[in-house]
């Protein structure tokens, strides 16, 4: 058995996963701030996947009524 750990998804965006089994395991990145904003009294987490796609959504809730919150390498 060969087992592959990567620390962040630039490590293996560019990698072909056919055929093989894979495990993704995200508690320290997202779930604390997770936990963080619904400890605040945030009442919902909407995820999405790009900062385009986070603007758009937010312009579907009233002004005041939403929160960016995010990431990138980092920061």
């Amino acid at each position: 058995m060969r087992i592959s750990v990567y620390q962040l998804p630039e490590e293996f965006a560019h990698r072909s996963f056919s055929g093989m089994n894979a495990v993704v395991i995200d508690v320290l990145r997202a779930c604390s701030s997770i936990v963080a904003a619904l400890e605040n009294g945030c009442r919902q987490i909407l995820p999405v996947e790009t900062v385009e796609q986070a603007f758009s959504l937010a312009g579907q809730f009233p002004p005041g009524q939403i929160l960016l919150a995010g990431e990138r390498n980092g920061k």
